[in-house]
């Protein structure tokens, strides 16, 4: 079947109208059409495959992990809330991350940007 939870996440992936398209027809995806409706974030030539990975490995190995992990529980919850749910839980756990992470841990890339280091 290969399309478990596919009611659930495919809706937000690609909107309702394409998914009850695609789950209704049961059709293939190629490559170009899945990256244009939302199902692929890159579509790379199979020689860069590797190298593309590898590279958005390395920009999310270098955030602060406890906030990427924090996003990633985030984005699974807000599956199942509301928006004023999601709201209060993006603020709580904006707040704690401010409150408990250094500036250079948590906005590495803005503070190298700006080529400079906090005290």
């Amino acid at each position: 079947y290969g399309r478990i939870n596919s009611t659930w996440t495919l809706p937000n992936q690609v909107g309702w109208p394409m998914a009850k398209e695609l789950l209704f027809t049961a059709r293939t995806v190629e490559a170009e059409e899945a990256y244009r409706i939302g199902l692929l974030n890159h579509l790379v030539p199979r020689e860069q495959l590797r190298a593309k990975t590898m590279e958005l490995g390395r920009m999310i190995a270098g955030n602060n992990r406890g906030a990427v992990s924090g996003i990633k529980r985030l984005l699974l919850r807000q599956m199942a809330q509301d928006l004023e749910g999601q709201w209060q839980e993006e603020r709580d756990f904006a707040k704690n991350e401010f409150e408990n992470a250094k500036a250079e841990e948590a906005f590495p890339e803005f503070i190298a940007r700006k080529g400079r280091a906090l005290s």
